[in-house]
């Protein structure tokens, strides 16, 4: 059972990623996989670069960056969707895992 609130948050959080890479790859030469939290568990440099474009660039609808604690719940929502996905997806938000030090 998954609460409602979690899962319209795990919505809205997959939802602004997935609006985030496509209007980055409409500007941006570098094109970003919009399947990557739900490909090849093992990529995890390029799951980590992308994370953390993600985290630097993301905006709000009016322009201004989301503040630290929404970028946390906007993380923290991915993993849940990726998670759901692939059960053996790595755990980003680990302080421990150094593949993810960066983000």
């Amino acid at each position: 059972f998954v609460p409602k609130n979690t899962e319209k948050n795990t919505k809205w959080a997959l939802s602004t990623f997935q609006q985030w890479i496509l209007s980055r790859n409409q500007r941006c030469a570098d094109t970003l996989d919009s399947e990557i939290l739900i490909g090849d568990p093992g990529d995890c440099l390029e799951l980590c670069r992308v994370l953390s474009l993600f985290v630097v660039e993301a905006r709000k609808s009016n322009g201004e960056p989301y503040p630290a604690k929404t970028i946390y719940h906007l993380i923290s929502g991915l993993l849940r969707y990726a998670r759901s996905i692939q059960p053996h997806c790595p755990n980003f938000l680990d302080p421990k895992d150094v593949r993810f030090k960066k983000l």
